[in-house]
């Protein structure tokens, strides 16, 4: 199908500097992780109805630039407990081995994009089937031929024909995290947005209503065994073993939708 989604702009939410991140600039994959370094990227769209569609029971939409400043902001701050996700995946050929590494400049693209697509026609009902050359319009590429690859991508639309409406796109190396520290993850994230659009978010009150998941431990020293990187090594070989570059395998993801 023709490109139905427009990019207006993209720009990098960039991580702070100094503090636990500068100490954890460079994560080895683990052989639990290097399985997973040719699959694609998981991708998952998360649709928000503007207030008055038929379907939904939203409040107004707020505009349009205030919810990419919202979510811009809020993500560089669930970005301080999850610095892995704002890396680059990268090959060493010294070690044989990959790692996610976090650079001076790390960061997530942040895709702002618009859409002539109806709201509606994306909505799972009985009986049809998903349009995913559309869904797959919504969530930014970030497969490269070859390593160094992001490993998270953001793209925000708008829907600026019909009813309106919002979608959230992220784009996911699956090395890098599983379907529980994903959503771990979306959930700070989504907290973070939260607390910034409450006014009670100066006063430390959780407007989620739950308190906060404790933060994610990164170091990989817990799961350290003897030969651990030669399998981690052994599993790549077999996987990539044109490393770095890299030939994904042809599985079909859904486009998961929330």
């Amino acid at each position: 199908m023709p490109p139905a989604v427009r990019t207006r702009r993209t720009t990098t939410v960039r991580l702070p500097s100094g503090g636990a991140v500068a100490t954890r600039r460079r994560l080895p994959l683990s052989p639990f992780d290097a399985r997973w370094i040719c699959l694609p990227p998981v991708c998952h769209v998360f649709l928000f109805a503007a207030g008055g569609a038929p379907w939904s029971s939203s409040p107004p939409q707020a505009p349009f630039p205030d919810v990419v400043r919202a979510l811009s902001s809020s993500l560089a701050s669930a970005l301080q407990a999850f610095h892995p996700l704002a890396g680059q995946l990268a090959y060493s050929p010294e070690l044989g081995t990959a790692a996610i590494v976090c650079g001076e400049d790390a960061g997530v693209a942040f895709v702002e994009a618009e859409t002539d697509l109806e709201f509606a026609s994306l909505l799972v009902k009985d009986g049809v089937d998903l349009d995913m050359d559309a869904l797959g319009q919504l969530v930014p590429d970030i497969r490269r031929e070859e390593l160094p690859a992001p490993v998270l991508a953001v793209q925000v639309t708008e829907f600026v024909g019909g009813s309106g409406g919002i979608a959230v796109g992220v784009s996911l190396n699956h090395s890098a995290a599983d379907g529980v520290g994903f959503f771990r993850f979306m959930e700070m994230w989504a907290a973070a947005a939260a607390a910034a659009a409450s006014s009670s978010a100066s006063e430390g009150v959780w407007v989620t209503g739950a308190p906060p998941a404790p933060p994610p431990l990164h170091d990989r020293m817990l799961v350290r065994f003897e030969g651990d990187q030669e399998l981690t090594r052994s599993f790549l070989r077999l996987v990539a073993p044109d490393l770095p570059r890299v030939s994904y395998m042809h599985v079909h993801y859904p486009y998961y939708i929330a």
